[in-house]
């Protein structure tokens, strides 16, 4: 696959979008129709990768929480002086801060955002995309989609590094709890 500034992982050229000069006049039309059902299907896959991440960050703040209360629970975490060794102001400090990173991250993941998913109806019914050569699928229509694919991208790498932060953060959670469990101050 190309890996030059142009391309995108979804192994469509990128291009000039505004008047449809990647795909030439004169392309095979089923070729077109072939290239268009990928495009949606991929656009599909990444609503798919949207709704798993999600999925992903509130199984990570909720592995977070149980942490914190199993913690307490079974004693790794005392309040009372009077029953044994308290958890260090530094951790307790140390994992409220990372509990709210979590809860920060998971819940900018889960965020509403704007997701495409092609071309609208109005797109499909506007003159500029008519093609002058009678083929139902224009070559601009298929640069609106390749452009909707990567505004996906770009949002889905996003939430992808907050999601490997999340879990990065979850992972000092423990360290944390350990290290308090096993300090003597």
């Amino acid at each position: 696959m190309d890996d030059s500034p142009n391309s995108s992982k979804s192994g469509l050229q990128t291009g000039d979008v505004s008047n449809g000069s990647s795909v030439a006049p004169g392309e095979d039309p089923e070729r077109l129709k072939l290239a268009y059902d990928a495009a949606l299907g991929f656009l599909a896959k990444q609503d798919a990768t949207l709704a798993n991440l999600r999925n992903r960050a509130v199984t990570l703040l909720t592995i977070a929480a149980l942490i914190a209360t199993f913690a307490s629970t079974v004693g790794l975490v005392v309040t009372d002086p009077s029953r044994g060794r308290t958890l260090p102001e530094w951790a307790a400090i140390s994992l409220l801060v990372v509990l709210a990173a979590i809860g920060y991250v998971a819940i900018r993941i889960s965020w509403p955002v704007i997701f495409y998913f092609g071309p609208t109806l109005a797109d499909i019914l506007d003159p500029r995309f008519r093609d002058t050569w009678s083929n139902p699928i224009s070559p601009a229509l298929m640069n609106k989609l390749k452009s909707c694919i990567e505004r996906n991208n770009e949002i889905l790498k996003l939430r992808s590094k907050l999601f490997e932060i999340g879990a990065l953060l979850l992972l000092a959670e423990v360290v944390i709890l350990l290290a308090a469990t096993l300090s003597d101050v």
